[in-house]
């Protein structure tokens, strides 16, 4: 929006009265950056990816969810092994994180659409006694920051 359209929106009375700005975040790109950094994570090795989106209807998780394929789809070194979703839900998260880890002896990285669902992925880790980053790389597409990590 130019400075012309954005005067010509303050005048507005119905605009004053009736709307409100918003941002909206560009989830596509997002899915693609944090699959990029979840690979630097990992130091680029070969291997199998974990994908957890949050769920199959909403803008967000389909938008990430697609950045993120596509990036993987563009490395063939890497192979999108499993992709399901979590409900954008911890708990959930490390229940199919807890049973899907060992079933890939290749597997090297979790991407997850939201820190949370990282959370439960990284519980799943320690429970099954592997250690993060050493063998597996956990990035989840969010804010959280935890003390000491990036």
């Amino acid at each position: 929006m130019n400075a012309e359209q954005k005067a010509q929106r303050l005048k507005s009375k119905h605009w004053k009265k009736y709307l409100l700005s918003s941002l909206i975040p560009d989830n596509y790109w997002v899915g693609q950056q944090t699959a990029k950094a979840l690979l630097e994570a990992g130091n680029h090795q070969a291997g199998d990816v974990m994908m957890i989106s949050g769920d199959k209807t909403t803008p967000a998780s389909k938008q990430r969810q697609a950045g993120a394929t596509d990036y993987f789809n563009s490395k063939v070194h890497i192979n999108l092994k499993y992709e399901l979703y979590a409900d954008w839900n911890q708990a959930l998260s490390y229940q199919k994180s807890h049973v899907l880890i060992g079933r890939s002896k290749n597997l090297k990285y979790i991407w997850t659409a939201n820190d949370l669902m990282a959370f439960g992925s990284i519980e799943a880790l320690k429970e099954l006694a592997l250690k993060k980053p050493k063998e597996i790389s956990v990035l989840g597409a969010g804010i959280l920051r935890l003390r000491g990590g990036r």
